[in-house]
């Protein structure tokens, strides 16, 4: 109450209210919202709001530090964990994923404002995926191989929960996290590429000296490290709120659409069939979903509100070309299914073409009303990108879990 009346005193002085704060701190930041009441109008006072916001943000994040350093250690320790479990043959190398993306949850559930029910809702999926996948055979069955690439895509959407928090289905939230992952995956690729080179230094400063130490490194320091480095470039990439994925995407985007413009009419002309050629599918496939990608980020980068510009010409072609060849590998993946059966990997291929194909038309005709100038275009146009993430998630909970059992 004693700092409430001297800063009552002294709120048009700005070197007194600067010496009470220093002088009682705790006492200065609960006195000013009830002066704020009062005193609304005074700039010099929504100045302090401003500051004490400004440090309180930087407290929290220093307070932060030494949890996000426990799950560090905890990833680094899976990490070292599961490798030996792996290379005793114990379990399958999927399992490394545990590793990195619960861990990369349970840190987001910390920073998230989720319901005490929803927290366990999340801890409780991820441990379900984990323990389905040790429960999974040790064999490299096509279902088993599937399911095994397709529960990280679960995953992913269980860290989407955990990264947006309350109403993270939103496509605000959804933008932002999609802005996340391609932000974490090139600070930890600087990050793993920068250990390795130190560590290649290191090592070749010991063998001079005659030790070799590879194996031991490899197998200890170097899978701990990986593991540890996670959670620290997911707090990069958290607090630069998606600067380079965009950046990189616009980059290669023009590239990528280039040589899809020179690729598509060279295969048809060269005589690729990939209605009888396998190899050939999988590739469009893979082609399709890096595409796919590309514009994601791309479209990601876009204002809330803003009109179309170059960028987003760019985007639609590229995505046009991305639906070409998703109805080329649709039709191929079809016509496979019929002609040799039904397998568990032509399944898997018909059912990413149809998802992916529809995520994409959905996207070019956001863009198309964009074009068009219609209102409202552009929080369409957003609705689009995001809609699709839970289905791609129960996609991939689906083949993980019940192409095993369909296909034995």
């Amino acid at each position: 109450m004693e700092t409430y009346n001297r800063m009552i005193e002294c709120r048009e002085d700005p070197q007194s209210l600067e010496d009470l704060y220093r002088q009682d701190p705790r006492g200065f930041a609960a006195a000013l919202p009830q002066l704020m009441e009062e005193e609304g109008d005074s700039i010099l006072l929504q100045a302090w709001r401003a500051r004490l916001a400004g440090e309180g943000e930087r407290k929290a994040k220093a307070e932060g530090l030494p949890l996000l350093g426990l799950f560090s250690l905890l990833g680094g320790s899976a990490a070292w964990l599961l490798f030996h479990f792996i290379e005793k043959g114990a379990l399958s190398p999927a399992t490394m994923v545990l590793a990195f993306l619960p861990v990369l949850g349970g840190w987001l559930l910390t920073r998230s404002r989720l319901g005490r029910k929803q927290v366990l809702g999340v801890l409780g999926l991820y441990a379900l995926a984990a323990l389905w996948l040790f429960l999974l055979p040790l064999e490299e069955r096509d279902s088993i191989l599937l399911s095994w690439l397709h529960l990280p895509v679960f995953l992913l959407l269980l860290t989407a929960w955990a990264y947006g928090g309350e109403g993270w289905r939103r496509g605000e939230k959804i933008l932002s996290y999609l802005r996340f992952l391609g932000e974490l995956g090139i600070i930890y690729g600087a990050m793993a590429a920068a250990g390795l080179l130190l560590s290649l230094l290191a090592l070749g400063l010991f063998s001079s000296l005659g030790w070799s130490l590879e194996e031991l490194y490899f197998s200890n320091i170097a899978i701990f490290g990986a593991g540890a480095l996670f959670p620290w470039a997911a707090w990069l990439a958290r607090e630069r709120e998606g600067a380079l994925a965009p950046i990189l995407a616009r980059i290669f985007s023009p590239l990528i659409l280039a040589a899809l413009a020179v690729y598509l009419p060279a295969a048809l002309l060269g005589g690729g069939n990939p209605f009888a050629d396998r190899d050939l599918l999988l590739l469009l496939n893979g082609i399709l979903g890096v595409v796919l990608l590309a514009a994601l980020l791309t479209a990601a980068s876009r204002k809330a509100g803003e009109g179309a510009g170059a960028w987003d010409v760019l985007n639609a072609l590229l995505l046009f070309l991305a639906l070409v060849i998703d109805f080329i590998a649709l039709l191929a993946a079809a016509f496979r299914l019929g002609a040799y059966g039904l397998t568990p990997n032509r399944l898997a291929v018909l059912g990413a073409n149809l998802l992916l194909g529809a995520h994409g038309i959905l996207i070019l005709l956001g863009y198309l009303g964009l074009f068009r100038g219609r209102e409202e275009a552009s929080s369409k146009l957003e609705a689009a990108l995001a809609r699709f993430l839970p289905a791609y998630g129960i996609w991939g909970a689906f083949v993980a879990l019940a192409f095993p059992l369909l296909f034995p």
